[in-house]
This record gives C-alpha cells, structure tokens and sequence, in this order.
C-alpha cells in the first residue's frame, strides 16, 4: 500500500518578533516536522523568524499581512500546494488568512491563545468559519464559545521541553546570586513574564514588601522585555524605591537564557491578572520550582493547589504575600511541590504531548475536507 503524503501546513504568525504566541508556535512546528511539511509566514524579519532559520524551518516574510496582502496569500498557498492554513492566535493577520484559505480552497484552523472576554464581533467573528479551533485551557475555551458556532474549541495546553537539567541547582543559584550581587543566604523568587501591567509585577513588588521583615532573606528577580510598556517599567522601579526594595528587587530585562536562571531560584511567582496558559509557569515547573500565583484562567488548571504551589484569589496581595511567605519559610514543602510539579509538567505539558494532539487535529480536518471534496 502506498502510504500517503504528509500534509503541507502553512503556519501564519502575526510577528516575526519574539513572544509568548510565537515561542509556542516555534516549538509546535519544530515538533510536527515529523507528521507534516511546516512553513511559516509572517511580516518582516526578527528573532522568531531567526530562531526558524536555525531550525531549518522554511519562512515567508511579507511586507505586511493586512487585507491588501490576502491575494498574494491565496497565490503563496496555490503555488506551493499547502493543504491547509493554521492562523496563529485571532489577530486580523488570522482573519485574512481564512480568508486567503478560502480563495486557495484549503481548509483553516485557528489557534487561540489569548482571553478573548467581551470582544466584538468584528473582531472574532472570523473564528465561526474556521475549519477548526484549538484553546490553550479550557478557560480560554470557554470566552471564545460565542464566536465558533457549532464547532466548539479543542483544548490543547501549550506544551514545554522538558529535559534534564543543563546545570546542577546548586551552579545555577551561585550563577544567579552572583549576576545579581545579592548574599549567599538570598532566598529567590522569580518571575517571568514582559514587563506590563496585565502580568502584575508590581503586586509581586508589593507582596515583598508585605514579607520583608518576616523574611528578610527574600529577593525578587523579574525577567521579561521593557519594551512593552515603559511607563510601568519606570513606576514598578520607582515602586520598590519606595517601599525601600531597591537592592532586593531586580529587573532583568528580557533574557534568553531563562532555562538556566530558573534552577537558581527557590519559588516561582506568577501575578498575571489575567493569563490563557502561561508558558513561563509550565517552565518553572518542568524546572522543579513551586510556584505562587493568583489562581487566575489557565494557571488554576495548571497549578494544583496545596500540591505542586499555592494560588491566592485573584488581587488579594496579602493572600499572595502569605502563600509567598509560607514556601519561603518551609524547604520541606518547597521541594516537594517542586517535585510533584516537575512530574505534572512530564505528565500533561510536554511540547511532544502538545503537538501530537494538534497533529491528530490537523490530520482530521484535513480527512474530513479530503471527504468533502470526494463526494
């Protein structure tokens, strides 16, 4: 029997730049080149398309994906025999590739990676044509359902590497200790996320300063880019002046090196007040760190509480500060959320787990239209 050509994806990605969707992305299509033939189209260059380059994943850079680029998409996927389309999170660059789709007469999926809440119609209206949907948590799902019709959203959890550590804790924490000039004694907390007000640094600032006398050894490491909102960057500095923080808490920028700083820390704090299904807490805890967070979206199907961390109701700080406090002070516990968390991560969240369901995904989709086309 002759065995059937893998399908011709094409991936399309509202930036070339790094972030959160296109981190996710880079992984799914690096994991899925063994079912299918992936490419990728976006606008411009940056470090995501780099990133794809090094991978040896092919790559398309428009000028611009607004609906002046549509025709030129429908020629891109008629003339290198794609098979189906996959939109990238709801930006309008997702709505003109259904559209292109439509026109190449390829069917469409949508990946949705974002709380979608009380959005427009004008906006989310273009997902009730998808050939499929995909939520990253059922959280997520569950905003979008007005917008998809019949066709309710696959959930499929964003999904991480998960490996041996690349250095011991011990290396990684006087790494990170020495990085920042902070004692050998410091307790860590760290967070990642861009610096903005949706991931809520400067409650994280705060809940310091709600347990700084009771644990005087803890220091706050934050990682993620500046460049989102530079006015928050300025006053969440300011804000851990004030509060007299200002050696203990440490803005690090964006950093690609965030594997091998996560190790270093003793708990993960996490204070997005809204968040789909963070990335970065899935890597805390394939890393073994427990983690803190609001129990927000798609962290409170991440995170299970009193297990593998400790989630406080989304705003209240000081229910935060003392979930904080309370790993800080016990090791014991610390290390065997850190643990069990590590295991979950293996269980549920891995990058191979990810892709394989949205592998089974794409290849139903593209049976059904192989049917349709038939009768």
């Amino acid at each position: 029997m002759t065995r059937p050509m893998p399908g011709r994806i094409l991936f399309v990605s509202y930036t070339a730049d790094w972030t959160g969707p296109t981190h996710s992305l880079l992984l799914l299509v690096t994991h899925l080149r063994p079912r299918f033939e992936v490419a990728v189209l976006s606008q411009g260059t940056g470090l995501f398309s780099e990133a794809l380059g090094r991978e040896g994943i092919p790559y398309f850079g428009f000028p611009s994906l607004g609906k002046s680029a549509i025709p030129a998409m429908a020629r891109l996927i008629r003339s290198k025999g794609f098979d189906l389309v996959y939109g990238n999170n709801t930006s309008r660059s997702s709505a003109n590739a259904l559209v292109a789709s439509r026109l190449a007469r390829v069917p469409f999926i949508c990946h949705i990676r974002e709380m979608v809440g009380h959005g427009s119609w004008l906006r989310f209206g273009f997902l009730r044509f998808a050939d499929a949907t995909i939520a990253v948590s059922r959280a997520c799902a569950q905003t979008v359902a007005r917008f998809v019709g019949q066709r309710a959203p696959h959930v499929v959890y964003n999904g991480v590497p998960v490996a041996p550590p690349e250095v011991s804790r011990e290396e990684a924490r006087a790494s990170l200790l020495e990085q920042l000039g902070w004692p050998g004694d410091a307790k860590v907390v760290i967070g990642v996320g861009h610096i903005s007000p949706r991931k809520g640094q400067q409650d994280a600032v705060r809940a310091l300063a709600q347990i700084a006398s009771r644990v005087p050894a803890a220091h706050l490491a934050l990682v993620g880019a500046f460049d989102r909102d530079s006015t928050y960057v300025r006053e969440t500095r300011a804000l851990a002046r004030d509060l007299g923080l200002e050696r203990r808490v440490a803005l690090l920028g964006f950093r690609q090196d965030v594997q091998r700083l996560l190790p270093g820390a003793d708990v993960f704090l996490h204070t997005a007040v809204a968040d789909p299904h963070p990335r970065a807490v899935v890597e805390a805890m394939a890393a073994g760190l427990p983690v803190v967070a609001f129990a927000v979206d798609g962290v409170a199907e991440t995170v299970l509480n009193g297990e593998t961390g400790l989630l406080a109701p989304t705003g209240d700080i000081p229910a935060l500060a003392e979930a904080l406090a309370t790993l800080l002070e016990w090791p014991a516990r610390r290390d065997a959320f850190g643990r069990r968390g590590r295991q979950r991560a293996l269980t549920h969240f891995t990058a191979e787990e990810t892709a394989r369901h949205v592998g089974d995904i794409i290849d139903r989709t593209l049976r059904s239209r192989r049917r349709a086309i038939a009768t």
